[in-house]
């Protein structure tokens, strides 16, 4: 099917588009200490997910329970929810097949888990 229109440039930050072939065995998880991400932009240079969650200001009591989209064959951090994706989730100009994948927090939990420290989130 073809793309949504304006997808390349609507930011979107609960919603994420990757090649097809990055999308046969994905996992949810939460952060684990030394958890690794390659920022989409930075070149394939490594990050800690603690560190992206930090520099997003996301609550420390928030962190541990915050969603991260992992390939499940490697294990590569494709997503952490909301905030940054991997630079390997980056659409080619030929890419033949596209999933798109949503994260929708329920409604008064981004806003009230920065201000307590507690977080509910339904599905992707």
């Amino acid at each position: 099917t073809d793309l949504p229109a304006g997808w390349e440039t609507t930011a979107q930050p609960w919603r994420l588009m990757l090649p097809a072939e990055l999308a046969r065995q994905l996992m949810l998880t939460t952060p684990v200490p030394g958890l690794r991400i390659a920022p989409f932009g930075m070149g394939g240079q490594h990050k800690l997910v603690a560190d992206v969650l930090a520099t997003a200001k996301v609550h420390p009591q928030v962190r541990p329970g915050w969603p991260i989209l992992v390939e499940g064959d490697s294990g590569r951090v494709l997503w952490v929810c909301g905030l940054r994706r991997a630079e390997y989730t980056r659409l080619a100009s030929t890419a033949q097949q596209v999933v798109c994948i949503a994260w929708q927090p329920a409604p008064a939990a981004v806003a009230s888990s920065l201000a307590t420290g507690t977080h509910e989130a339904a599905g992707v």
